[in-house]
């Protein structure tokens, strides 16, 4: 890696921290807030709890100094808490397939992750013509 590549991820698990957190207390705000966003009227409400939970655990994973088994523990952890809370509240109501879409949200990142770590390592060279036919043809 070159020096600014090293910087710049330096600087992103840096900023991800306090963006996690600022991700949390505004999915909090919204989770309890009365009645519904209107861009809860516009998309699915599980497509908003996947994508909410997708990018909460790129915060998290990449933003701490957590493995991905805490940091994501760590997020659905987070799901579970605010549909304990909104269990209690007169103007919302808990559900488990909002736990079930943070779930997919979650399961998502790992599967990308993984998905970018394999093929992160996996070299690919393209082998010149010459040497598959022995001629001495520049490529």
């Amino acid at each position: 890696m070159c020096k600014w590549q090293i910087r710049a991820a330096g600087l992103i698990k840096l900023a991800s921290g306090p963006f996690f957190w600022v991700s949390v207390i505004t999915a909090t705000v919204f989770a309890f807030k009365p009645g519904s966003l209107e861009i809860e009227k516009q998309l699915s409400d599980k497509l908003l709890h996947g994508m909410t939970f997708f990018t909460m655990s790129i915060l998290r994973c990449y933003g701490g100094w957590h493995g991905i088994f805490t940091g994501t523990a760590l997020v659905f952890a987070v799901g579970v808490l605010i549909e304990g809370v909104q269990y209690f509240l007169p103007h919302r109501e808990a559900s488990i397939g909002d736990i079930a879409a943070n779930s997919v949200g979650i399961a998502a990142f790992i599967l990308l992750r993984a998905l970018f770590r394999l093929f992160g390592r996996v070299k690919l060279t393209c082998r010149s013509s010459s040497q598959s036919t022995g001629g001495n043809r520049p490529t």
